[in-house]
């Protein structure tokens, strides 16, 4: 083993891996269509207003000069229509900005930036309308209604229609539904709808839908990583539209992805569950932008759930927003068991630890048949090779925290923090094989013996060597 992991972190934010983060009501789009035309940066640079009620929300939105737009508390309106004017970012400040009841429109204007709120049961409208707009970045919102009433009662979660451009959706909720999304509202719009609807979907959970997910009718669409949960009917392209769907996760999806209308599509990387793809062969083979962060469809549920943890678990929120992961693993464990490894930057491992114990204790309710460990992603670098000139002097130093030795006994105490190791042992066995024997706290016991197996096989897989976690009462010979 040569290193354990050095890809580019993702944010916890994200999730499954946006862009850098300590979260910043400055920040720009830096995923999919959005970060073309020029780009999106909302109302970066410009004045910072906090709104409390629904008609300082709708004033502070208005006009085109940039200004970055705090909602600090629950709005509740009754049908409104709140209409943003360009080069805005509207960002809830905390989880308690939740709208309910009023439309957030983006029609005729560019340069746009929603972030971070909940937008919950609008009747009679859209919760997110985007018409004719350029250049808008949705992420991290929570929209929803409910199933109770009949499916015509609420109109869509997010709706982007009437030739709109460059849009892109990251890390956002759309549940509890019956129409979610549409891209395209008609089949007779073609005449202006034709050559536009532009838009990425990456890294969202829609979940308990019952179509819609989104139906995209005429335009260009790019949809990787996102979780689909319980959507009866996903991805449906049609009426010309091209889209790229690529290693999205669908579970309980009767449609996930599939065509009416001559829509097309290239799929590859995804997996449908219980469903297939349905759809007719596409063109779209290649993004028309950089993606840096693809991640593999089985990892995108463990992503998806860290991010699910931070929305919805207030006392998790505040720890894992600045955190960052560089990437999550499954690994067998015997007996048909998994591990889910997530590896986290070492100047970040702190921090995880922090939160470590209930969030550990929160993702292994979501997986109840795994494990969930926090690795340190650390690099071993190799000996340092010798000067010509001299037998002794070195070209360059390596540091000790870098050994291969030094490595491997950073995850060993990665694996059972926060139980304490007390001490080690290698012992070399009949057939000349080594294992390791590490002896933890005995007043743990009781307490993570459960986890013994999955600790030694998690660091056989990670390091190729064999270790046995003991009590001392068991292992007489310390």
């Amino acid at each position: 083993m040569t290193a354990l992991a050095a890809p580019t972190p993702s944010p916890i934010y994200q999730q499954h891996a946006i862009e850098k983060r300590a979260a910043s009501i400055q920040d720009i789009a830096s995923v999919g269509y959005a970060t073309t035309n020029g780009g999106t940066t909302g109302g970066k640079g410009g004045k910072t207003v906090k709104v409390s009620t629904l008609k300082d929300l709708a004033a502070a939105v208005k006009g085109d000069d940039a200004a970055i737009v705090l909602i600090t508390g629950p709005i509740k309106g009754s049908g409104d229509n709140v209409k943003v004017g360009s080069n805005k970012s509207v960002i809830g400040q905390n989880s308690k900005a939740v709208l309910e009841n009023f439309t957030i429109t983006v029609k005729g204007v560019k340069n746009v930036i929603l972030r971070n709120f909940a937008v919950k049961k609008v009747v009679g409208g859209d919760a997110i309308a985007i018409q004719k707009a350029q250049n808008v970045w949705v992420d991290h919102l929570d929209l929803s209604s409910d199933r109770d009433h009949s499916k015509d009662y609420y109109d869509g979660l997010l709706d982007i229609t009437h030739a709109a451009d460059f849009v892109t959706v990251t890390n956002t909720f759309l549940h509890d539904h019956w129409k979610a999304s549409l891209i395209g509202h008609s089949d007779s719009n073609g005449a202006e709808d034709k050559g536009h609807l532009t838009v990425t979907y990456a890294y969202n959970h829609l979940k308990n839908l019952n179509s819609r997910g989104p139906s995209f009718r005429f335009g260009t669409g790019h949809f990787f990583n996102n979780y689909y949960d319980s959507v009866s009917d996903g991805v449906n392209t049609r009426q010309g539209a091209q889209l790229l769907v690529q290693n999205n996760v669908f579970v309980n999806s009767k449609k996930a992805l599939y065509s009416t209308d001559a829509g097309y599509a290239v799929e590859s990387g995804n997996e449908f569950g219980g469903a297939k793809n349905e759809a007719k062969e596409g063109k779209m083979a290649k993004a028309p932008y950089a993606v840096s962060n693809l991640l593999a469809a089985e990892k995108v549920k463990d992503a998806i759930a860290l991010t699910d943890l931070e929305n919805n678990v207030p006392d998790l929120k505040s720890s894992l927003r600045p955190l960052q992961f560089v990437s999550a693993r499954e690994i067998e464990v015997g007996h048909g068991r998994k591990a889910i490894v997530i590896f986290v930057p070492v100047p970040l491992l702190q921090g995880w630890h922090k939160a470590q114990q209930r969030l550990t204790r929160e993702l292994e309710k979501k997986f109840s048949d795994r494990h969930v460990l926090i690795v340190a992603s650390r690099r071993i670098l190799p000996r340092p090779k010798r000067s010509n000139r001299s037998r002794t002097s070195q070209t360059q130093k390596r540091p000790q925290s870098r050994t291969l030795t030094a490595v491997h006994d950073a995850i060993l105490s990665d694996l059972v923090y926060p139980v304490e190791i007390v001490g080690k042992r290698l012992r070399t066995k009949e057939d000349g094989s080594k294992v390791l024997k590490v002896v933890l706290d005995e007043k743990e016991r009781g307490g993570v013996d459960y986890r013994l197996d999955t600790y030694s096989e998690v660091y056989k897989r990670l390091t190729g060597k064999g270790v046995n976690f003991e009590f001392p009462q068991a292992a007489t010979e310390y």
